[in-house]
């Protein structure tokens, strides 16, 4: 999978009468055609989900190791859908769910809200397809799970921990990382004990890392690179990231990939809230006028329609 997503681990109860367990974690995105960097990314999901689980078990008195998970999900999550809020909190909380294992893939199981059995299979039919919904055992079970996330235990004392794209990882990171044992010794290093991180921390050390990154595209004259790397900050800090469309629109050479650059500065700005600032942007462009201009403008059109203006 190339994308940054959620990824959920669910897990018993570690204590007769507690709920079940369901961690939530980012797994960040990697290129497909980079074997190695997809296997991190799924090393590195399911280690901070395994630390979040030890913190839990030993939160609520469980003795020896914790249980094994049930499994996983990846659920397609709306934050702009009531349903989906409580996934995705910030910290999380006790919710009402149900849950089903795939009887075709080991490991892989469905979880998510519904008043009735009913409600959760209409849910699941919005993102899952007709294959992997009959590969599901029915009927669907009710439970009382307990959703802990990765703001509840200080992975932002060790921000590389923290990436959304592997991409933000220098090669010298990824190589400590991923072969030389540096990703157990960070996990290692985070105390298991569970607080509620602010959100403004996260936040913070995220943009760091990509304006680091971002840093080292501008000085390597990597354009294509940087455009690439506004939609992060959109999701992050939207006044730097139309900041940045201003900038590479300005800096354009002849030499340069136009087109995937246009494609990235237009999905950076779909991902901006269509407000004063944005509006005034997309002005400039137009009063502008110019080739690349007019084609950042076609792309915008095309990825939201002229109703996103």
């Amino acid at each position: 999978m190339g994308v940054t997503l959620h990824r959920f681990y669910l897990s018993p109860p570690s204590v007769a009468g507690s709920p079940h367990l369901l961690v939530r974690v980012v797994r960040p995105a990697a290129p497909n055609a980079a074997q190695p960097a997809v296997d991190f990314a799924d090393d590195l999901a399911q280690a901070k989900a395994e630390a979040l689980q030890e913190a839990w078990h030993a939160a609520v008195g469980g003795e020896g190791p914790p249980p094994a998970p049930l499994g996983q999900a990846s659920p397609d999550l709306d934050a702009d859908e009531p349903e989906d809020r409580p996934l995705l909190a910030h910290h999380g909380g006790e919710l009402d769910l149900w849950w089903t294992p795939s009887e075709r893939h080991a490991g892989l199981v469905a979880i998510g809200p519904g008043a009735q059995e009913a409600d959760f299979w209409r849910w699941l039919d919005g993102f899952l397809s007709e294959r992997e919904i009959a590969a599901l055992r029915r009927p669907a079970q009710a439970i009382r799970a307990r959703l802990v996330t990765e703001a509840e235990l200080r992975f932002v004392d060790a921000p590389l921990l923290l990436v959304d794209d592997v991409d933000w990882l220098t090669a010298a990171e990824f190589r400590r990382l991923n072969r030389g044992g540096g990703l157990a010794e960070a996990i290692a290093a985070v105390p298991r004990v569970l607080e509620a991180v602010p959100a403004e921390a996260i936040l913070a050390a995220k943009r760091a890392l990509i304006e680091r990154a971002l840093a080292a595209d501008l000085a390597a004259a990597d354009r294509r690179a940087a455009a690439f790397r506004a939609s992060d900050l959109a999701r992050l800090d939207p006044a730097a990231a139309l900041a940045l469309v201003a900038r590479l629109v300005d800096a354009i050479e002849p030499g340069d990939d136009r087109r995937g650059i246009a494609w990235a500065l237009a999905y950076a700005l779909a991902l901006v809230d269509p407000g004063d600032a944005r509006a005034a942007l997309l002005e400039r462009l137009e009063t502008a006028g110019g080739d690349f201009a007019a084609a950042l403008l076609r792309e915008l059109r095309g990825i939201v329609g002229d109703a996103g203006r």
